[in-house]
């Protein structure tokens, strides 16, 4: 499995459409934007599709909106740098593409929250969803 880096950001921000938008408890890791680029560019000519971009570009979330026990550790790492292995292959379910990722260091941030360290998706960096064509729905 090939190797990066990211760091690790809590309450991430993004500008679209002129406006902020924020979600509460959630953590991410920032990745390298080549990494989202070059697997997404693969599959759209390999497939033939095209996918839509995620919203906080190349990331892991960690954290997915769930408020944790240990608030008090809330923002503990922010802007650490931590390295993570993924696969070169994507996974898809119905529209959505990923690549799987494997590192035990986001997992003890969970735990150390106070959330449990596995969780309710496997970590992942979102390739993006399938867009529809004109008059077809995605499958």
């Amino acid at each position: 499995m090939p190797r990066s880096i990211g760091r690790i950001l809590y309450d991430p921000r993004v500008v679209a459409d002129g406006r902020e938008h924020f979600d509460p408890f959630w953590v991410v890791l920032a990745c390298e934007p080549s990494i989202l680029e070059d697997a997404r560019a693969a599959l759209e000519t390999a497939e033939g599709i095209r996918l839509s971009r995620p919203r906080w570009g190349a990331h892991i979330s960690i954290v997915s909106g769930e408020e944790p026990p240990r608030k008090e550790r809330w923002g503990a790492r922010d802007g650490e740098l931590v390295e993570f292995s993924y696969e070169l292959a994507p996974c898809s379910e119905g529209a959505f593409y990923w690549l799987a990722i494997a590192c035990d260091e986001l997992l003890d941030l969970r735990e150390a929250l106070g959330l449990p360290r596995d969780p309710r998706h496997p970590f992942h960096l979102t390739l993006g969803r399938r867009k529809e064509r004109a008059g077809k729905p995605p499958e």
